[in-house]
């Protein structure tokens, strides 16, 4: 076949699990996106996708397609950098795998300085929770909160944040302020539910240099952590999030922090890519970018 046509987005389809999400991908209209695809199956002569309206299922030849056809771009992607790479300039698609709060807060409102410095840089920002698997969907660099280690795995510091408890004011006036972690057991605590364990997550404190945790009840967990702020700035209760996740509500107003004198060691952000290759300029002109926006990259 020397047609290539469809291929790109027949991949795109099969890891982001939609058309509509493809479509974003690739520039194009979910219904131009199904039609690459349906006549990418022409050619072949077989059907790839199975297509319901809820999901798209990869047929046995489907799988047989997608794994040669992924090999087939991440190789063109690689090209493209070793090409980039020689020349020394930022070039080339740049995927990012980072988690919405943290991407929206800081990266985004600076991207414009990115891409006025970096003009030949196409830039791909993937929001998701984090997960085990970093370089999933052909991601260049993942940015995580906390230590990460891994078999050809590069990791830099590029910031730290701190857990916040907080609450809105009209929930302390209403149930009173707690002034020891331990007080929470007597509140409503909202939480944040792990899509990975089902589980909502322990709440973190420090005395001292020792740190520890705290198993809190309440009537909502959320798996978002917007949603978890948005929660707790209506009176639902109280939260403990990533500060830069609810700076913005407590710049407003519409939330107070609490137990400021428990709070946690900061944890790192970590901007990671792999290390079995040189990186190429694009990686380090982003990572150099992140050192200049992160919060805490050039305290501590």
């Amino acid at each position: 076949m020397n047609n290539f046509n469809g291929i790109a987005e027949f991949v795109a389809a099969v890891e982001l699990r939609s058309f509509a999400l493809a479509a974003q991908h690739v520039g194009m209209t979910p219904s131009g996106v199904s039609k690459a695809v349906r006549r990418l199956e022409q050619r072949l002569g077989t059907r790839l996708l199975t297509r319901t309206t809820r999901r798209l299922t990869l047929t046995p030849s489907g799988i047989l397609f997608y794994q040669r056809c992924r090999q087939l771009l991440v190789g063109l992607r690689d090209a493209e950098s070793i090409v980039a790479h020689e020349i020394g300039l930022p070039r080339g698609t740049l995927r990012v795998d980072i988690s919405l709060p943290l991407g929206r807060r800081y990266i985004v409102p600076a991207l414009p300085l990115f891409m006025a410095e970096n003009p030949d840089v196409l830039v791909q920002l993937v929001f998701r929770e984090p997960s085990a698997d970093l370089f999933h969907e052909g991601v260049d660099i993942a940015v995580r909160i906390g230590h990460v280690k891994g078999a050809n795995l590069a990791a830099q510091k590029i910031g730290a944040v701190r857990q916040l408890t907080c609450a809105s004011t009209q929930y302390l006036e209403a149930h009173g302020t707690p002034t020891r972690p331990e007080h929470l057991l007597q509140h409503n605590c909202l939480a944040f539910l792990s899509m990975h364990t089902g589980q909502a997550r322990d709440w973190h404190f420090a005395e001292g240099r020792s740190a520890f945790t705290l198993a809190v009840n309440g009537n909502l967990a959320l798996s978002n952590t917007d949603a978890l702020v948005e929660a707790a700035a209506m009176g639902l209760g109280i939260t403990q999030v990533s500060d830069y996740a609810a700076a913005s509500a407590v710049e407003s107003g519409r939330l107070a922090p609490i137990l400021t004198d428990w709070v946690p060691s900061a944890r790192p952000i970590m901007v990671l890519y792999r290390d079995d290759r040189e990186p190429p300029a694009k990686i380090l002109a982003f990572t150099k970018f992140l050192l200049r926006i992160m919060p805490g990259a050039r305290r501590e």
